[in-house]
């Protein structure tokens, strides 16, 4: 969806919607993420395992890096969000572990297609149990206070 993916030298042009592109690193970045979205009041949690460098200009990212590498391994941020679409380099998988994220892109879904809607929560106790454990033992070993 970016300008192009650049790997040892060869350019592979993208479809240019979004202004961002990205190169092969020389270091890997592999191991747990948590996030500080800007879509909403919650940590996000994942796995990234990746050598690329993805630099997304002006966009807005997914969320600011509070472990782990992100997009570059640079600048803090990890994803990006453009207009309906979020991308990421988390795995995880990233949507079981994120009901937060997840009930974020349903909601916008189902509000795009029939305007404002509401829907009943699920229970999100087990869930929101296991982000408050992988960010305390993050933390933990950062020596910082949780930010759960």
């Amino acid at each position: 969806m970016g300008q192009y993916f650049k790997i040892e030298g060869k350019l592979s042009e993208g479809l240019a919607f979004v202004d961002m592109f990205t190169e092969s690193g020389k270091n890997r970045l592999s191991g747990n993420v948590v996030l500080r979205p800007q879509l909403f009041e919650s940590v996000i949690v994942g796995f990234e395992n990746h050598s690329s460098m993805t630099y997304i200009g002006d966009n807005m990212p997914l969320g600011a890096v509070v472990c782990g590498g992100g997009n570059n391994g640079q600048d803090n941020t990890e994803g990006i969000v453009y207009k309906n679409v979020i991308g990421t380099n988390l795995y995880g998988p990233v949507l079981p572990k994120n009901p937060i994220l997840c009930d974020y892109i349903l909601k916008s879904a189902l509000n795009r297609r029939y305007g404002e809607c509401s829907v009943e929560p699920l229970d999100d106790t087990i869930e929101n149990a296991a982000i408050e454990y992988i960010t305390n033992r993050f933390y933990a070993k950062k020596g910082e206070e949780n930010v759960y």
